[in-house]
């Protein structure tokens, strides 16, 4: 004869969170012929593209994001024509 046991019930235990928020750094290759890099993120499942800055640096902090979310960061290169910036997918980062 096999006897069976109740299976104990786990103990329910708050999640930790954090308490402040996150930053990053993103870091990149200098693109040949570009004049800077536009940086943008968002949230995984998030719809709209938030910019970081446009910048003439190869590493940007991302600051203020939450803690415990992922988020996919996106550069992209540009450069001058005429004085005015062009976006030629010279380069492009996505995840």
């Amino acid at each position: 004869m096999v006897a069976f046991s109740k299976a104990k019930k786990k103990k329910k235990t708050a999640c930790k969170k954090c308490a402040t928020k996150r930053n990053i750094t993103v870091k990149y290759s200098r693109v040949s012929g570009s004049a800077g890099y536009q940086v943008a993120y968002k949230k995984v499942g998030s719809g709209s593209w938030k910019n970081a800055s446009v910048t003439s640096s190869t590493t940007k902090t991302i600051t203020g994001l939450s803690c415990g979310s992922k988020y996919a960061v996106k550069v992209r290169a540009y450069k001058t024509v005429n004085g005015k910036r062009t976006d030629d997918n010279l380069y492009c980062i996505d995840d």
